[in-house]
């Protein structure tokens, strides 16, 4: 049902857990590696042209379920959600997709992990959970996150192939601006980047546990 006020809860695995650190899988329906499934969804967020909705990408699972005193409402004064549209039109086969997304949970070998831009690599000890490209909102729809969305880009099952609008998500490119000096003089300007989401498997290393939770 549309125009429902929308439920969350914030979820920590229990100490007894075998389980890592979480995270979230974008652009994908299914979690990478060694890394298991929390639950897979659709990537949301706010309409394109609309400054007041979230400017935060979601994953939202499949089966709702609505706050007890929810309103059925469609008011200016509220966010709204909609899915998230690709318009990376450096990988046409997945443009104007609607973007799936899974939230994982790295084995209890592994650290929180790390998103390295502009690199389709991952540095020393770290291992790869997936490659992909920086994306985010057009500029003239205002700023963004910026998030690293797989490059296996998967839409969601049932989802629309077709342009719907909703919230839109572009390649992000190298500043002509950036290219006078230090690191991002080694960048190509108006060249789309890529992305690495990667970890550091702590048992192969021979590395201290992570610290608990605060």
């Amino acid at each position: 049902p549309g125009h429902r006020e929308l439920g969350c809860v914030q979820c920590s695995s229990s100490p007894a857990s075998s389980g890592g650190p979480a995270f979230v899988a974008w652009g994908l329906q299914t979690c990478p590696g060694s890394s298991n499934e929390v639950y897979s969804g659709q990537m949301a967020g706010g309409y394109y042209t609309r400054e007041t909705d979230t400017s935060s990408r979601l994953c939202m699972p499949p089966e709702p379920e609505f706050p007890s005193n929810a309103m059925s409402s469609d008011r200016s004064s509220q966010g709204h959600l909609y899915q998230a549209e690709s318009h990376f039109h450096a990988k046409p086969a997945s443009l104007y997709k609607d973007l799936a997304c899974a939230v994982c949970q790295r084995p209890a070998s592994a650290d929180a992990g790390v998103m390295v831009p502009g690199r389709a690599s991952c540095p020393g000890e770290y291992e790869v959970d997936y490659i992909g490209a920086l994306m985010a909102d057009h500029p003239s729809h205002g700023a963004t996150d910026v998030l690293c969305v797989s490059g296996e880009t998967e839409s969601v099952v049932g989802g629309s192939d077709s342009s719907n609008h909703g919230g839109l998500l572009y390649g992000v490119i190298a500043a002509t601006s950036l290219q006078q000096a230090g690191v991002m003089g080694h960048y190509l300007a108006n060249q789309e980047l890529s992305c690495a989401v990667c970890h550091v498997n702590r048992t192969k290393y021979n590395l201290p546990p992570p610290p608990p939770p605060p």
